[in-house]
């Protein structure tokens, strides 16, 4: 981890009083575990394939909105992933 990387993360208010802090790398690893594509975490985050790969890289902070589906995301398992993928 870079001192550049800890400067892109973020805290969101999360329910029952505790926050979720936003890491670049743990964005990338949970979409290494689901074996989907920047591509395809675009569309579970409603985003595009760009900020994927730009919050990944630590380029760029998600908006509010992002960070809520980002904490939505990370929480899902494999066949609820690809499920809504294929819906």
């Amino acid at each position: 981890m870079t001192a550049f990387s800890d400067a892109f993360r973020a805290e969101v208010p999360a329910r029952r009083g505790r926050r979720f802090q936003f890491r670049a790398e743990a964005l990338a690893a949970k979409r290494e575990q689901l074996g989907i594509s920047q591509q395809a975490m675009g569309a579970l985050l409603e985003s595009s394939t760009l900020s994927v790969a730009r919050w990944e890289g630590g380029k760029v902070m998600p908006r509010a909105a992002q960070l809520e589906r980002i904490q939505v995301v990370l929480k899902m398992g494999k066949r609820e992933a690809l499920g809504k993928l294929h819906a």
